[in-house]
């Protein structure tokens, strides 16, 4: 073997070594995940009010409300490294409401692997009238690129712990964006910075006593602040706040 040949050998094969130890390293990250407490499962049943199911065709889980004609949907998109059913009680009390919820199962638990998630959602529910799409973290910020490219198809987005990473300022559709008083995981620079892309109509809640994790139920999330008050009560006050300005 010439000199010529042996030097691309010896690239090539350090080419590959780099790419197999970041593909491996990028595979243990996404192996360790914030697991849903046990405290979600009773919500990932159906009771005598919601009808709780996996959909495996279109890999999300479905809170549909049983008694109540259902003419809302919300798309929801789990925040980074969260697993998605830890929204269960999140979404069943929504549904308790009257409104159908989807909570979308992403790769890897990261939203950014799957941005185009909802694609096909809407079909499947020919009965509803008003559609929103939204998440949590990492989840809002993907949603706000699917809708920032399927605008005319919903009337509203939600961002929990979140802001949005694309344009949706041009958009005239309702919009809330909540966070919690001791969120110490999201970025207040970012958050600022980006307040400029949200919806003109974009009202903006602070739940006092409220952290990051707590939109969820999935314990303690590392670089949070602690909660001053129950996820209950996060959650009470994020579904009061989001349903007004919804009018749901």
């Amino acid at each position: 073997m010439d000199k010529k040949k042996r030097i691309t050998l010896i690239v090539l094969t350090v080419l590959l070594a780099f790419v197999a130890v970041n593909v491996c390293g990028f595979a243990i990250y996404l192996s360790v995940f914030y697991h849903a407490d046990e405290a979600v499962l009773p919500y990932l049943e159906s009771d005598d009010v919601v009808e709780a199911r996996y959909v495996e065709s279109e890999d999300y889980y479905l809170f549909k409300p049983k008694n109540i004609e259902s003419k809302a949907a919300l798309i929801f998109y789990p925040g980074a490294k969260v697993e998605y059913i830890s929204y269960a009680y999140l979404m069943h009390e929504y549904a308790k409401m009257g409104i159908t919820c989807m909570v979308c199962h992403m790769a890897g638990n990261m939203a950014f692997m799957e941005i185009n998630a909802a694609d096909g959602i809407q079909e499947q529910f020919p009965e509803i009238e008003t559609w929103v799409i939204g998440g949590h973290s990492l989840g809002g910020a993907m949603a706000s690129k699917y809708l920032s490219k399927h605008s005319s198809e919903y009337d509203g987005i939600i961002f929990y712990g979140s802001y949005p990473s694309a344009d949706l300022s041009g958009l005239d559709i309702k919009c809330v964006s909540i966070y919690g008083s001791e969120d110490t995981v999201t970025n207040k620079k970012h958050f600022e910075d980006n307040k400029k892309n949200l919806p003109k109509n974009t009202v903006i809640h602070v739940i006092e006593g409220g952290n990051h994790a707590q939109f969820g139920m999935y314990g303690e999330q590392g670089k949070d602040g602690v909660a001053k008050i129950t996820v209950e009560e996060q959650v009470a006050e994020t579904i009061a706040v989001t349903a007004q300005v919804f009018g749901l």
